[in-house]
């Protein structure tokens, strides 16, 4: 197998979009960059014709995963881009346009009422759990071990890398315990179709304002909360906790209604708070991983948010007690 380098890559799919199309490009513009090896592009074509043209890498991308869930997400009458060609052998997919307007950009510019729009996303965050439970089988299971390992990027990104401490500093903390209890917690949850990535930057407003979702191909059977904590204590925007508890009753009382819960809410919160612990650690180490491995150094500035979520958090619960310490001592 032969991996062509970033710019054979760019004209390979050039050239497979003019042939796919079978119309003249008029223009390609970068569409979006995540934390991935995608690359996302808009194409206009044929007249004012848009699509999204996406390099996926087979090397690092799984292209049959990605069109399986998306395949799933339309069936459950989810708004996600809907597969216009294929080539799973190359990496290469042209998907419908959603449009460029995502759910961060409307609110920090104001277009639309914040409670409003995030009302919307939990309820299409519903309509996927609720849906979602007659595919859960087709998901593979979010394990306890993918649940360390994403835990473990904190220690060896952040840590070891960004903060410099040593392994021998680092013992003083037994932080094998802390992602232990973490992990079991997280799995004592009910189980549920988890986006994985259910986010303001993954959530795009459509011209109609229904939303669409994208970013979906790392979904997983796993925790209720996961994906609730996602979207409420957002790595790149944040809200007072009056809100975020305000937005939690809101939701809890819809799963209630469909059956989806058995917990009361105050365990809810609970789950949801230490839920919120596991993700922070692993996005906190996958952003000093994409500055230091590969050069996408914007992410570092989100990292002082998601440290205050997690140094808020860890003060309600003795279980999380060295965490703390940790962070008093060596973070803050």
């Amino acid at each position: 197998v032969v991996f062509l380098n970033a710019s054979q890559r760019y004209d390979s799919l050039i050239k497979w979009l003019e042939d796919t199309l079978n119309k003249p490009i008029q223009s390609i513009k970068s569409a979006s960059n995540d934390a991935s090896f995608r690359r996302y592009y808009r194409v206009h074509y044929d007249d004012h014709r848009t699509c999204i043209a996406v390099d996926s890498p087979p090397e690092y991308e799984n292209g049959a995963k990605f069109v399986a869930i998306a395949t799933i997400l339309e069936k459950m009458g989810i708004r996600v881009p809907r597969i216009k060609a294929k080539d799973l052998s190359k990496g290469f997919f042209a998907v419908t346009d959603l449009g460029n307007e995502t759910m961060l950009n409307a609110i920090l510019s104001k277009k639309i009422k914040t409670d409003h729009l995030y009302k919307n996303a939990m309820n299409v965050l519903l309509k996927i759990q609720v849906k979602g439970l007659e595919c859960q089988q087709n998901l593979p299971l979010y394990s306890k071990q993918d649940l360390l390992d994403e835990m473990q990027l904190f220690i060896d990104w952040y840590c070891f890398h960004h903060l410099q401490i040593s392994p021998e500093i680092m013992a003083d903390f037994d932080f094998k315990k802390i992602f232990n209890n973490l992990a079991d917690h997280a799995l004592s949850q009910k189980n549920v179709f988890v986006h994985r990535d259910f986010h303001s930057r993954n959530i795009i407003l459509s011209a109609d304002a229904e939303l669409g979702i994208l970013d979906f191909q790392d979904a997983v059977s796993g925790p209720i909360t996961y994906d609730l904590v996602s979207l409420l204590k957002d790595c790149y925007i944040k809200w007072p906790d009056n809100q975020i508890d305000r937005w939690i009753d809101y939701y809890y009382q819809r799963l209630v209604k469909h059956d989806l819960i058995h917990v009361d809410i105050n365990q809810f919160k609970y789950d949801f708070d230490l839920m919120g612990i596991q993700r922070h650690l692993k996005a906190i180490g996958i952003f000093c991983r994409l500055n230091y491995r590969d050069g996408k150094d914007s992410y570092l500035l989100d990292i002082p948010r998601i440290l205050e979520y997690v140094a808020k958090t860890v003060k309600d619960y003795p279980l999380l007690n060295p965490l703390q310490q940790f962070m008093c001592k060596h973070v803050f």
